[in-house]
């Protein structure tokens, strides 16, 4: 399952695809002379295949360039190209119901040719998102792949435009008005795999800098939908989490930022609670994935009531379970704590920095109110980080003073063999492939319930996390990872954030592995 976490990244990556040998590298420099280039001719369209590299495609649409010039070299190395079968060539690509592999039948050809390629390729390299970024004198081509941005290619203005143009009214958004940001989803089809395309444009000094989210779509019976043991949850989170959701009422916050999978961590703790004795509404905006026995609900700025009164109404059907698939003002958190004080167990997602903050800033917003009434509180803050390639990983010893940085004061280097990302062909030399999860925890109990009533400072309150909640900050989850060869350490200080006060209880190398594996007793 791979959500964009405007909705979130997911943690899986996208099945293998026969366009996985394409490449589609560029320098910027070598498409700068051909920004003032004059207009496509209408000649005819040559004969061109998704197998051709994209300065074949940008010459054809050009036309002849006065003085020839030489192929670019790639910006990083690729796959060994394969010979594409008869049936691979014949591939569509469907956008809102236009086919990109029209040819000469649409007077788009060019643009819709364009389109076609890059799709591809971003769907090829499982890629969340495809930037178009205007420049002085091009467009920059940008794919986000495992939550990483990658310079692709640059486009000569007078190609990479009109493009745009074409782009924009396949999504339904209005090409003509380039001032005012623009957002809209449309449904998609390649082969036989339903997608679901998102454009976000936003105006700039340049033009329209654009991002097309890629997702296919969910659905529970085609197994896509992650259950609790698949996002990444170390043994004692997962026994954690699993204890929380199967205890009466309650609620349960996933927070973290943008693109870090929450909403796949949402809908696999409501696939956990999906059961024939329970009955479960939610309120979503919009639905990600449709899952049955389940009544779920969309809303949109057009649904003529506001988001919290969709909330609200969700009483009226008597369920045992909410979800809310954001709590996006402190309007919706208040609707959605009322429903939770008849006794319904309500699961959400929440923008937040970390567990500590998402706790402080609700207690401003209407939680307190419920923390008053029930300490059955639980937060899970996470963040998405590459895993290794399992054919290059290299083992590593990090140098002390690289621990410290992390915060982990006691860990012994030597205590553990971790492992590297080095690159090699099967993860086109990044050193990894695919994504999961780390996370931390905080379980409400009814010291830190007291402490936060009575407005404890923040430090106070993660110490007594930390010493009465047992909680196991994301850098220890981080680790802990690291020692089973799943992440890198340099992935860890790319998404983790290190509280100083976890200094003040550290942590030895042994504690931690044996704590997220469930073993302590005391951790239970």
């Amino acid at each position: 399952m791979s959500f964009d976490d405007d909705k979130d990244d997911g943690y899986e990556d996208y099945n293998s695809s026969p366009f996985a040998s394409l490449s589609l590298y560029a320098d910027e420099e070598d498409l700068i002379d051909l920004a003032d280039a004059a207009d496509p001719p209408k000649a005819e369209l040559p004969s061109l295949t998704v197998s051709d590299p994209l300065e074949t495609i940008v010459s054809a649409l050009e036309g002849p360039p006065p003085i020839p010039s030489p192929v670019p070299a790639p910006v990083s190395p690729q796959k060994p190209a394969e010979p594409l079968q008869p049936a691979v060539l014949e591939e569509t690509l469907i956008v809102a119901g236009v086919s990109l592999n029209s040819g000469e039948t649409s007077q788009y050809m060019q643009q819709e040719t364009m389109l076609n390629y890059l799709i591809k390729n971003a769907l090829t390299d499982q890629a969340s998102a495809i930037h178009l970024e205007p420049q002085e004198m091009l467009i920059r081509v940008r794919f986000r792949i495992n939550g990483v941005m990658h310079q692709k290619t640059a486009l000569p203005k007078n190609l990479g435009m009109p493009m745009a143009m074409r782009l924009k009214q396949l999504c339904s958004l209005e090409a003509d008005k380039v001032d005012i940001p623009q957002r809209n989803r449309v449904q998609a089809k390649f082969n036989q795999n339903e997608l679901e395309l998102g454009l976000a444009t936003y105006p700039g000094s340049w033009g329209e800098t654009m991002v097309l989210t890629l997702r296919q779509k969910q659905s529970l019976q085609s197994g896509s939908i992650l259950n609790l043991a698949q996002i990444g949850l170390s043994p004692l989170s997962f026994w954690r989490w699993q204890k929380s959701l199967s205890q009466p009422g309650g609620m349960l916050i996933v927070t973290g930022p943008a693109r870090t999978g929450k909403t796949t961590s949402l809908y696999a703790s409501i696939h956990a609670l999906n059961i024939l004795t329970r009955s479960i509404s939610t309120a979503e905006s919009p639905i990600e994935a449709l899952i049955p026995g389940i009544n779920q609900a969309s809303w949109t700025p057009e649904s003529g009531i506001s988001f919290q009164d969709l909330i609200r109404s969700m009483s009226y059907l008597d369920p045992d379970v909410l979800l809310v698939s954001e709590w996006d003002s402190p309007e919706t958190v208040e609707a959605s704590v009322e429903l939770a004080l008849g006794g319904a167990k309500l699961v959400t997602t929440y923008p937040s920095f970390d567990t500590m903050g998402a706790l402080l800033r609700l207690t401003t917003q209407g939680l307190e109110q419920f923390l008053i009434a029930s300490s059955n509180v639980s937060i899970l803050s996470q963040r998405l980080v590459r895993k290794l390639c399992e054919h290059c990983k290299q083992p590593e010893r990090p140098r002390r003073e690289y621990l410290k940085l992390l915060g982990l004061l006691e860990v012994e280097p030597e205590s553990f063999e971790l492992q590297i990302a080095k690159g090699c062909v099967e993860c086109n030399h990044i050193g990894y492939s695919g994504q999961t999860a780390i996370h931390e925890l905080l379980v409400i109990n009814e010291t830190i319930r007291e402490a936060i009533l009575n407005h404890q400072p923040a430090a106070r309150i993660r110490e007594l996390a930390r010493t009465e909640a047992k909680l196991i900050s994301m850098v220890e989850d981080g680790y802990f990872k690291c020692t089973q060869g799943i992440t890198s350490l340099a992935e860890i200080q790319r998404v983790a954030f290190v509280n100083e006060f976890d200094s003040h209880d550290p942590r030895t190398a042994e504690e931690i592995v044996a704590i997220c594996q469930a073993k302590e007793k005391s951790f239970h």
